[in-house]
């Protein structure tokens, strides 16, 4: 009997077919392959996260909800993003890493600190309709406010 947990997953490692893996991914594990499959699960599951956001609010988006709509493991999902908050927060660290993939060597201070703001913003167009409708959330969820200040300190 199929466990329902795991519906919509194709493969014992919880990963869509073709699941690309991020170029900005963040990986945890030990092993070269299991970086690149944490990577490639959670880039699919923050880019879901951020198109049902997009498409029906953020209020709406759930860990669950999105790994159904990217065909992933709802048990590797809930280890990986225990909330809703882990999912910004690892759209956080993508967007860090982009921005700290190439720092501008040299320059005046200002000019650098200005083109790190402007990678970094780079780094949200991808998922703009997403990150809008985050923020155009956060007023009506205090406890998600508060949880991304801290988490980005």
């Amino acid at each position: 009997m199929p466990d329902p947990a795991n519906a919509g997953a194709s493969q014992p490692d919880g990963n869509a077919p073709g699941a690309a893996a991020s170029s900005s991914g963040f990986a945890g594990g030990s092993s070269p392959d299991q970086i690149s499959t944490d990577t490639a699960f959670d880039a699919a599951l923050v880019e879901s996260a951020l198109r049902l956001a997009a498409s029906g609010g953020w209020r709406g988006v759930s860990v669950a909800r999105a790994a159904r709509e990217a065909s992933l493991s709802l048990v590797t999902a809930r280890t990986r993003f225990p909330s809703r908050i882990s999912i910004l927060t690892r759209l956080g660290q993508y967007a860090d890493q982009a921005v700290l993939a190439e720092l501008p060597a040299d320059g005046p201070v200002r000019d650098r600190l200005f083109d790190l703001l402007m990678r970094r913003i780079d780094a949200f167009q991808h998922h703009r309709g997403g990150v809008i409708a985050v923020l155009r959330a956060l007023p009506f969820e205090p406890a998600t406010a508060l949880m991304l200040a801290c988490a980005t300190r």
